[in-house]
């Protein structure tokens, strides 16, 4: 590799990066060394080559070498005669130094007394300013200048490549920065950590917590965790430690719940005591400080503003009225893959249900629709994509509280108010809209109009300002865009996996419409397969696998422990799904489990709980799941789908996801459609 680099590939690597002590000390870039690769660096190479390291100017300077190396000969004979030991460190850096004095403006600091001393301490501050920058990282930094292919890399790269004892390495500075701010976070918090083991010594400890995996000081658990795929590490902890299991997360007691007893224990037995959410950086923040339902405290604020999404957001009348809308929509995706089905080319799924669902969300909630706005539309997408990282994001002062400066250090402090500030404006331009009074008034009232209209009657205690208007909004898109494809995608993924579950829900859909070209809500309520196919998918992979935090409002005993207040708790329904002692074969997708069952997805069966239970269950329930089966009939009876080219049904791929709240796929669904001919309709 370092022949690839400095050989090979030497005009691609040979500039040097912009580093702060190394710009400063270069009177930024003016030597040779440090010099960005162009113009410049030629010229000045050629003056030093020719005019200072030219082999006839090497050789003038042997006599100021040889009379130095002399002189410290005579040092070291003087000192033999002691039979003592011989700084040969000291006497080696007090000769080069002379030497290169000398030859560079003819002087030496050699027996200078205190100006030499001077000298000496102010060339190893610029050689350790130079070290930092150099020496701290590797040997040779070299920036990539031009996209290079290197062997055995599948694509071009731009980044920095390092080279040191012989070995080649990658390093981006992301992983600086982390690096910089764990080191930080070690020496800086150790005072604390050595007051807490004090204390732990001094303190005689009266609670029983339930076990869990033995951390590290300090950052307790944290290393541990594998967030690629968090509710599936969590629940083989639970294999070793038992359903009901403690973490130490930083600062952050966290207790975590993988059976349906203990969901049953914490959601139902306990849900008052449960019931409340933690203040974490992201949520807070996006929320306008809890002003929203899904973040907010438990208390008499947050019940107010539950009634108020009950009865006039989520209620089954308000979803009913925007059964045309989602119809509309889902006819219009429909028509896409119509189109897209001539060509027997791969369909992106994904990419269309997640235009679907934001649609459906943007029209319901102010009805404006970005689907064919261009730029526009990839404008909102990118913000709405942003604002779910956002949501999921570590935060150094979520487990470090003393800790703010590394997210402010990190750049995510301040990327975190620049979405919320954008998104802020977003939802602001929306209000200004429905305030005009020239705005026509629209064909459906959406949610904002509801919102709004509430704002000027204030029938309630809890007078809704703008800022709360805004925050029900964030939740509502948050909650519904991301959700409900997730579900779609899982669930198109199952049935092409398992083709006896495809063709008996197909066959279920085909028989129950006939020859109609499509499905409406209507029809939906016969298909009783395709809702045990739905509750099979939410069962194996939950659209929010963790849930949403809960935080303990006071002490209590679950199961023999004692759950101190303030504790962080996730209840994992992930896991739940797959209980031995809730399911039958928890791990065989089987839609035939629900057929003739009473489980439902409400909340009072807690083997099955993908939207939660008691009183911080999602109220967006029935507008979810409407969006979620409306979308699912029609793609399984329109169209027969295929595995593309080169590729089979074993070959997909439900084990690898993205790390965030709700749970996608990491690799997009692309599959063929092949339009299904429905008898006497020419559609």
């Amino acid at each position: 590799m370092a022949k690839e680099i400095l050989k090979t590939h030497d005009h691609e690597f040979c500039s040097k990066p912009v580093l702060t002590g190394q710009q400063k000390l270069s009177y930024n870039g003016l030597d040779l060394a440090f010099s960005r690769y162009g113009a410049y660096w030629r010229e000045m190479r050629k003056i030093c080559v020719i005019h200072l390291f030219s082999s006839i100017r090497v050789q003038s300077f042997s006599p100021i070498r040889e009379e130095e190396v002399s002189h410290m000969i005579g040092n070291i004979s003087i000192s033999a005669l002691d039979s003592e030991p011989f700084n040969l460190t000291e006497a080696m850096m007090s000769l080069t130094s002379t030497i290169i004095c000398r030859i560079a403006f003819g002087k030496s600091y050699e027996d200078g007394g205190s100006e030499k001393s001077k000298f000496q301490d102010l060339l190893n501050e610029t050689e350790a300013m130079y070290e930092e920058c150099v020496f701290r990282f590797g040997l040779d930094v070299r920036p990539q200048v031009l996209p290079l292919q290197l062997p055995n890399q599948d694509e071009p790269r731009l980044t920095s490549y390092l080279i040191a004892h012989g070995e080649y390495c990658e390093k981006t500075w992301r992983n600086r920065i982390i690096m910089v701010s764990l080191f930080f976070l070690v020496i800086l918090s150790l005072p604390i950590f050595l007051w807490f083991l004090l204390k732990k010594n001094t303190t005689t400890k009266t609670s029983r917590l339930p076990p869990g995996p033995r951390g590290l000081p300090l950052i307790g658990n944290l290393h541990q965790l594998d967030s690629s795929n968090l509710q599936k590490h969590l629940w083989r902890l639970s294999q070793k430690y038992g359903p009901l299991f403690t973490l130490r997360l930083g600062f952050r007691r966290a207790l975590v719940a993988c059976s349906a007893k203990m969901a049953k224990e914490i959601l139902k037995t306990h849900d008052l005591e449960f019931c409340s959410r933690p203040v974490l950086t992201g949520q807070q923040k996006l929320s306008y400080n809890g002003l929203d339902l899904s973040f907010s405290r438990y208390g008499a604020y947050w019940r107010e503003m539950r009634k108020i999404c009950v009865i006039h957001l989520f209620s089954s009348i308000r979803v009913q009225s925007f059964s045309p809308i989602r119809e509309e929509e889902v006819s219009h995706m429909i028509g896409k893959i119509s189109i897209s089905a001539l060509d027997s080319e791969p369909f992106n799924l994904t990419e269309a249900m997640m235009s679907l669902t934001s649609t459906i969300i943007c029209r319901i909630a102010f009805g404006k629709s970005y689907e064919d706005g261009g730029s526009e539309k990839s404008k909102f997408q990118d913000l709405l994509n942003e604002t779910e990282a956002m949501f999921s994001i570590f935060f150094f002062s979520d487990y470090f509280p003393y800790m703010r400066w590394v997210d402010r250090l990190t750049g995510l402090a301040r990327r975190l108010e620049k979405n919320f500030k954008e998104f802020d404006a977003f939802y602001q331009q929306i209000i200004d809209e429905h305030l005009d009074p020239n705005r026509s008034k629209p064909e459906h009232e959406d949610i904002l109009d509801v919102l709004l209209q509430i704002y000027k009657d204030r029938p309630y205690k809890t007078q809704l300002t703008f800022d709360h208007i805004k925050a029900i909004l964030m939740d509502i898109f948050v909650a519904g865009t991301d959700t409900s494809a997730a579900i779609v995608i899982w669930a198109m993924c199952f049935v092409m996996k398992n083709p006896e579950a495809l063709k008996k829900v197909q066959e279920e859909v085909r028989t129950v419409i006939g020859n109609k070209g499509f499905v409406n809500e209507y029809d939906v309520e016969q298909l009783c397969y395709l809702k045990a196919v739905v509750k099979e998918t939410m069962r194996l992979q939950p659209s929010v696998p963790l849930l949403i935090p809960r935080e303990t409002t006071e002490k209590c005993n679950i199961d023999g422990y004692e759950i101190p207040a303030k504790t962080l708790v996730y209840v994992n329904a992930w896991a739940v799904g797959r209980d031995s002692e809730a399911w039958e074969n928890p791990n065989e997708f089987n839609p035939d489990r629900f057929m003739g069952s009473s489980i439902d997805l409400k909340g009072h069966h807690f083997e099955l709980i993908p939207f939660g239970s008691g009183r911080r269950m999602c109220p967006g329930l029935d507008m979810g799941i409407a969006n979620v089966e409306l979308s699912l009939a029609n793609l399984l009876h329109k169209f027969d789908w295929e595995m593309p080219a080169g590729m089979r049904r074993e070959d997909i791929d439900i084990d690898h996801v993205l790390p965030g709240i709700a749970t996608h796929r990491r690799d997009p669904l692309c599959l063929v459609p092949k339009p299904y001919a429905v008898m006497g309709n020419s559609e």
